[in-house]
């Protein structure tokens, strides 16, 4: 929980969204991290052959988060790299 309120806290500091109320905060917070969600996602599916989605969609039905991610990360080549490419991105594009 420590962890996640050091997140909130840069993200606040980083957005500069410090003079805006608790709930404000979070209802932009939640809002980047959905369009943050919703760009990978369609980045996944677009890097996914139609068998692999079908299998993506397996997995994704099981809700484990760990095997969602070696899913992922044995099937798109960098997968990490890119999701922090398109969150950098986001928050680029939102700053403006």
């Amino acid at each position: 929980m420590k962890n996640n309120k050091i997140e909130k806290q840069q993200i606040i500091d980083n957005l500069k969204l410090s003079s805006l109320t608790p709930s404000q905060q979070d209802k932009i917070i939640k809002g980047l991290m959905d369009n943050i969600a919703a760009r990978i996602n369609m980045a996944v599916l677009d890097n996914l052959s139609s068998d692999e989605k079908k299998e993506f969609f397996k997995v994704l039905k099981s809700k484990k988060k760990s095997s969602v991610l070696k899913f992922l990360n044995k099937k798109i080549e960098n997968f990490s790299d890119l999701a922090e490419k398109i969150s950098v991105q986001t928050v680029s594009e939102f700053k403006k």
